[in-house]
């Protein structure tokens, strides 16, 4: 039976072969019960030994020196000659990264901050009786033309002011709550 036949060996080197029932494939070396190219996520501050942190870092010359983690097929890492490109797991379900958060620590969900601002005269925003919210006015002091032999007024200006921090979190980004994790990948290299 020619599905019963040894897969072609080429680009699968750090693989093993498995019968998984129906027909021979080559899978990632498990080495000390873990899978090569396995993302884990922890608790800790650093990776523990056989893991890297997903955090947009550059393995140099990791094409050979962790040649069981380049073939491995993963998706978050990308070959770049004879380096390895690491993804940066900040934006995926919170991890580390290079985001500069703890590992641990708790982030409050945001929104983005919406602002804006409607100027108008002076007594057109004095007759606004109260504002809350993320609501506020502005009045100016009346300005006077003092070069002038008489003061007089030139103007005066208010604003009606809708700033949505004044009433939610908000942040640079909108966000859930979330915990923040190191996200690494097993290389296999003890």
């Amino acid at each position: 039976n020619p599905d019963l036949l040894i897969p072609n060996m080429s680009g699968q080197s750090g693989k093993i072969l498995s019968n998984n029932g129906a027909r021979p494939i080559w899978i990632a070396k498990q080495t000390a019960g873990r899978i090569v190219g396995e993302i884990v996520r922890f608790s800790f501050d650093t990776p523990p030994a056989g893991f890297f942190a997903l955090d947009g870092s550059t393995i140099r010359n990791g094409r050979y020196d962790f040649s069981d983690l380049a073939n491995c097929g993963s998706r978050f890492i990308t070959i770049s000659g004879n380096n390895l490109v690491l993804a940066n797991f900040q934006d995926f379900g919170r991890g580390k990264g290079s985001s500069g958060r703890s590992v641990g620590s708790f982030e409050r969900d945001a929104i983005q901050n919406i602002y804006g601002e409607v100027s108008t005269t002076h007594y057109a925003i004095q007759t606004i009786v109260s504002v809350n919210g993320a609501f506020r006015k502005s009045l100016t002091n009346n300005l006077v033309n003092k070069t002038s032999p008489q003061y007089t007024t030139t103007g005066s200006t208010g604003k009606l002011i809708f700033d949505a921090s004044d009433s939610v979190q908000t942040a640079h980004e909108n966000r859930p709550k979330s915990l923040t994790e190191l996200v690494c990948i097993y290389h296999g290299v003890l």
